[in-house]
């Protein structure tokens, strides 16, 4: 598993922050394949980069979530996810 910034951000610099978490190198699994000791890892890496990119002072909202599918725009072949930091709370949390 591996977190990195997301080279095609939809949010960079003042206006949020995009991450990509690779789950495993295994291009036919996801998420759910993940083994419970692997998916914790997943989730404590979402935790901790939640909690600092919630001290970041230009980030509002810390949203984690696994991307998946070329209908949504998917370019990496890895099993994924995504952290995106806001600079704004979206309408559905707030």
């Amino acid at each position: 598993m591996v977190v990195f910034e997301n080279r095609f951000p939809s949010l960079a610099g003042d206006s949020g922050r995009c991450e990509v978490v690779c789950f495993t190198p295994d291009h036919s699994a996801s998420f759910k394949d993940l083994t419970e000791e692997h998916a914790r890892l997943v989730l404590e890496a979402w935790t901790d980069r939640t909690a600092e990119l919630s001290h970041l002072p230009s980030v509002e909202q810390v949203f984690c979530f696994e991307n998946r599918g070329a209908e949504i725009g998917v370019t990496l072949g890895h099993p994924h996810g995504q952290i995106y930091a806001y600079p704004f709370t979206t309408p559905v949390p707030r």
